[in-house]
């Protein structure tokens, strides 16, 4: 298969897709021009850094607070006002 080198960024495209791959550099000029970033703004950091607070295990979210708790027998949750399982 034919490949071309592109000029701008160095990378060798098959020839038939290369007119795609130019496509692809001037969309991404055109989003920079309409879409400026702020002088000195950074880049967001990506997903897989480190989290700014402990994760939290899942059970902590689903605390006592007048919810039917699981040890609780179903009759006795069915009694509770506004819970009717079926």
């Amino acid at each position: 298969v034919p490949t071309t080198a592109c000029a701008e960024c160095g990378k060798k495209v098959a020839a038939e897709k290369f007119s795609e791959h130019q496509d692809f550099h001037q969309a991404q000029r055109l989003s920079r021009e309409l879409n400026p970033r702020p002088r000195g703004a950074k880049r967001k950091a990506s997903p897989g850094g480190e989290p700014k607070r402990p994760c939290k295990p899942i059970d902590h979210f689903f605390g006592s607070r007048g919810a039917a708790s699981s040890t609780e027998p179903r009759d006795q949750i069915n009694d509770r006002p506004g819970l009717h399982f079926h």
